[in-house]
């Protein structure tokens, strides 16, 4: 069994499977999208995440490190 996560752009990803390429807890990416921290799709009580559309999202989002001190 290839328990591997897609690398393509456009893959849709279940939230067990976005949490493992995150490294994140389920528990976490189910409250990131209930707060509307992640872009997702949703199909009648099925919830979805497109790769690309989540990295595009956080690379937007994500406070930037660095300067001085």
């Amino acid at each position: 069994m290839n328990t591997s996560l897609p690398d393509d752009p456009n893959e849709l990803l279940t939230e067990r499977e976005l949490a493992a390429k995150l490294k994140a807890s389920h528990r976490s990416v189910v409250s990131w999208r209930i707060q509307g921290r992640l872009p997702y799709l949703r199909t009648g009580r099925l919830v979805r995440y497109c790769w690309g559309d989540v990295v595009q999202h956080l690379r937007r989002t994500a406070p930037k490190h660095g300067g001085a001190r």
